[in-house]
């Protein structure tokens, strides 16, 4: 499924074109020039204009903020600084949802007590403690202060409120280290929470013949999950643990459903229906 399904903006990269004029004027040999133009609110957007042989006016928003337009060297500056500015509300809606979307994921620099991680649509708070043995325990403390670790399964596999994350090691000044026990943990359960719902997905889906897939997790950028029928696999981007379990659960029926219709057709949206009435809702937040 590609993320572009569910957001206005897609990881990667935005195009717009446009008809280039009929009329040339302002003839330059420039092959790359950085540009800005300022919207009437005060908006300064940034640019890098290539001139290469291109019939249209290109322009595309990158997801590392950048903006970047093609357009032929017969084109007038004037024209494409016009193009750009007639885009404007779209490049900015596309830099803020990047920006929203990079935050979402980036780590801590450092990995301190008080710093955040986001895991199954929640900010958990980091406890870092030195200790010989190396581990990291999801906790909860109750009124007494008393620390006690989590298991998710018992909330229904969410994060409780007022959830701390231990990270133990025995050097606490180690950010390194701390990364590598905190990815390690995050691996873990993602692939733990990834294959129930995969399961429990089979179990919904093979009443259609559907037959029991083989799950594989990697990083995608520019899709949430993908099906490959013929193989009997489907891959989920595992920056989904970072969402609300509705949400993964969302991507994985979607997947399934692929086996049944291998387009997005009417018939694909009326099954996913059925089977999961509110997945409009589901779908939005990951969005958020």
């Amino acid at each position: 499924m590609s993320l572009a399904t569910v957001r206005a903006v897609t990881e990667g990269n935005i195009r717009l074109a446009r008809t280039s004029p009929k009329t040339m004027t302002n003839k330059t040999s420039t092959k790359t020039l950085h540009r800005a133009v300022k919207t009437p609110a005060g908006f300064k957007i940034t640019y890098t204009l290539t001139r290469k042989q291109v019939k249209n006016v290109n322009l595309r928003v990158k997801a590392d903020g950048t903006v970047n337009v093609s357009a032929s060297p017969q084109i007038s500056l004037s024209f494409i600084d016009e193009f750009v500015l007639s885009r404007a509300d779209f490049i900015i809606e596309a830099l803020e949802r990047f920006n929203t979307k990079n935050t979402l994921h980036a780590l801590p620099s450092e990995f301190n007590s008080g710093d955040t991680v986001r895991i199954l649509g929640m900010n958990i708070p980091l406890l870092i403690k030195q200790d010989s043995n190396e581990s990291v325990t999801l906790i909860t403390k109750d009124s007494s202060g008393n620390p006690s670790a989590v298991n998710i399964a018992d909330y229904n596999y969410s994060i409780p409120y007022h959830a701390i994350l231990c990270i133990s090691l025995k050097n606490p000044l180690h950010t390194q280290k701390k990364r590598q026990l905190f990815l390690k943990w995050k691996a873990e359960l993602t692939e733990t929470i990834f294959k129930k719902l995969i399961n429990d997905g089979y179990e919904v889906f093979q009443q259609y013949n559907v037959p029991e897939p083989t799950l594989r997790i990697t990083e995608m950028k520019s899709r949430w999950g993908t099906c490959k029928p013929c193989d009997k696999l489907i891959t989920l981007n595992s920056r989904l643990i970072e969402y609300p379990m509705p949400a993964i659960k969302y991507v994985v029926w979607h997947e399934y459903n692929h086996f049944l219709h291998m387009d997005h057709s009417h018939a694909f949206h009326e099954s996913l229906s059925r089977m999961m009435p509110d997945w409009k809702n589901r779908m939005n937040m990951l969005r958020h």
